[in-house]
């Protein structure tokens, strides 16, 4: 008994947490282990299918095929709100690549000038700004994926 039996119950739909299908993984079931070049005992692997593999008639399990069979095709997947979204994101493209097409022809404009303290000041502010909301926008995904 190896770990890709356990895999197997678990992408068959047997073990009643998913709708049967494949999944592949980055790091299967076992990577690490055949890594270290300590494979997984048979007895443990055979305690772990004992501890997740549901009867065939579980609730759960019989739940995850009818939602799979029964779920309606509509014939589209995009809405009109995605639509609007997807936009209003190119407008905001647009007018970003504008923005920078302007800026870097005037950059060597001698009427604009120089950029002072307080543009570097601005710029650093911006920066950090910018860099603490991705930090704490990642934070919230990763404890929310978490919990």
């Amino acid at each position: 008994m190896n770990v890709s039996h356990l895999k197997n119950d678990i992408n068959s739909g047997r073990t009643g947490d998913k709708v049967p299908a494949f999944d592949p993984a980055a790091a299967p079931l076992g990577t690490d282990e055949e890594a270290a070049g300590t494979p997984v005992p048979g007895a443990a692997v055979e305690m772990a299918r004992a501890s997740e593999n549901r009867p065939q008639g579980h609730d759960q399990a019989g739940q995850n095929g009818a939602i799979a069979q029964d779920a309606p095709d509509t014939g589209h997947r995009y809405g009109a709100g995605t639509w609007v979204l997807v936009l209003c994101l190119l407008a905001l493209l647009a007018l970003a690549v504008w923005f920078g097409v302007s800026g870097w022809q005037t950059a060597g404009d001698p009427d604009f000038g120089e950029v002072t303290g307080l543009g570097y000041g601005a710029m650093a502010l911006g920066i950090i700004a910018t860099l603490g909301l991705g930090i704490g926008l990642m934070l919230l995904v990763f404890r929310s994926e978490r919990r």
